[in-house]
């Protein structure tokens, strides 16, 4: 009989996945999903922050807290008007939970968009 060392199986994390264009036009309505996701073995609470941003308005909730089952996710969905035109960087979004009594928060990786000029309607 031999014996083997204990094998620690490390669990994952909060996480997330964010989904946008890669271009889009001054004034025109943007699509972004975040999915935040929960590869825990426990319930967690995540607190999702979306900073102002001078390049874009931002429809939907800039501070929300959502439930997140173990091992799922949540998509949350926001919709961006660019105001300005170039490469520009996407608003900074910041997650935050508790984890071992602690509080955790992790940066969105940051994400950039080209944006033309509005079209011009031809007549």
């Amino acid at each position: 009989v031999i014996d083997l060392p204990p094998l620690v199986v490390s669990e994952g994390g909060v996480g997330c996945d964010l989904k946008a264009p890669t271009e889009g036009r001054r004034g025109s309505p943007l699509d972004l999903t975040l999915s935040v996701l929960n590869e825990t073995t426990v319930f967690q609470e995540v607190r999702v922050e979306v900073s102002a941003s001078d390049s874009f308005l931002c429809a939907g909730y800039r501070q929300a807290s959502v439930a997140v089952l173990p091992r799922s996710s949540v998509n949350l969905c926001y919709v961006l008007v660019p105001v300005s035109v170039g490469h520009l960087e996407l608003p900074t979004m910041r997650l935050k939970w508790k984890e071992g009594g602690k509080e955790v928060s992790v940066k969105v990786p940051a994400s950039k968009i080209y944006v033309l000029p509005p079209a011009v309607n031809a007549q």
